[in-house]
């Protein structure tokens, strides 16, 4: 599992902050460098309305595979997993993206 911290979000939207373009095109060059490893993204979002969290979180997660797919990874080598705020992970801040890594047999 890790953290992608050089990917933020505008808070309370799914439009991304400048700076987190160069994460994403690192992550993208990395996936095209490593043809059989897949990703599965994770998000959490912090908030009191359970409902809206999960929706942004799914929103996000997809959102970034929307922009890996568009740096030309195939879609089926992303999995995203929204969270919302119903699932923490130790050491991870509730408001976060993460990265698992596996490798296609």
């Amino acid at each position: 599992l890790l953290p992608l911290d050089g990917i933020l979000f505008h808070e309370g939207k799914t439009t991304l902050e400048n700076c987190s373009i160069k994460e994403i095109d690192h992550l993208a060059d990395f996936l095209k460098r490593n043809m059989t490893v897949g990703a599965e993204l994770t998000c959490h979002v912090d908030g009191d309305d359970d409902a809206r969290c999960f929706k942004l979180s799914q929103e996000r997660a997809e959102y970034i595979k929307q922009q890996l797919v568009a740096r030309g990874i195939h879609p089926d080598r992303i999995a995203t997993s929204p969270y919302g705020n119903s699932q923490t992970k130790s050491g991870i801040a509730k408001t976060s993206i993460s990265l698992t890594l596996h490798r296609f047999e």
